[in-house]
């Protein structure tokens, strides 16, 4: 499932904003894997599901978006 709404949400937002959804998806899941592996001491065997993350991206890429492709340029 996290393809399709990684695609919906992309589609919604846009080529350029799409890169910046999926950037800002990948730096919220950091922090929350290291918390996950500070408190079980492993990570292996476990799922953790993208979508919430994805969601999160989005929501930064409508927000803040122009301005780090602003930046980037």
């Amino acid at each position: 499932g996290d393809p399709w709404v990684a695609l919906m949400l992309g589609a919604s937002l846009g080529w350029p904003l799409a890169g910046v959804m999926v950037y800002g998806a990948y730096m919220a899941t950091i922090p929350y894997l290291c918390f996950v592996f500070w408190r079980t001491r492993s990570i292996k065997g476990k799922r953790v599901a993208f979508v919430p993350f994805l969601a999160a991206g989005a929501v930064f890429a409508a927000l803040f978006g122009e301005m780090v492709l602003g930046f980037l340029r």
